[in-house]
């Protein structure tokens, strides 16, 4: 019996493979930010995050509490410290082609301030340390009272 070793040859096949392996684990890792993920939570900022709640229902105005926790995702996002409640703003175009503002009685704008934390980075504002937001961003949020869409008009850095 002839016992023969097989060597293995590298061959440019397998170079792609390792480069390419290489390449999507680099992708990943600029994707999720994983680098920004592993700093230290020292950094972590209180912030309020401003807020506007259109057009909707008296009954889900008066359902928005100061001091509810807000859900976004299914994690507590922050608590809601401030609220004003106004009549809905509504344009109005008129037969000769002008809009004017005003305001519908049957409906509420809701516009607050909500707490909470996360990191500020050069490129903005990251909720919890990991979900970026910024003013002119709407998400869907939800309290113990009321589900919405909510539209973040401002983010300040208390700390």
């Amino acid at each position: 019996m002839n016992s023969e070793k097989k060597k293995f040859k590298f061959g440019l096949i397998d170079l792609a493979i390792i480069l390419a392996v290489a390449a999507c684990a680099v992708g990943i890792a600029i994707r999720f930010n994983v680098a920004e993920k592993f700093l230290a939570s020292s950094d972590i900022s209180e912030v309020e995050i401003s807020f506007y709640l259109r057009d909707i229902a008296p009954t889900s105005a008066s359902a928005v509490m100061v001091g509810d926790t807000v859900y976004w995702q299914n994690d507590a996002m922050g608590t809601i410290k401030s609220i004003e409640v106004y009549n809905a703003e509504a344009m109005l175009e008129r037969l000769d082609g002008t809009v004017v503002k005003t305001e519908n009685p049957e409906r509420r704008d809701v516009r607050g301030i909500i707490t909470a934390k996360g990191r500020v980075t050069k490129d903005g504002f990251m909720l919890n340390g990991s979900t970026y937001i910024a003013a002119g961003k709407s998400i869907g949020v939800k309290t113990m009272h009321v589900h919405a869409d909510i539209l973040i008009t401002g983010i300040k850095v208390l700390n």
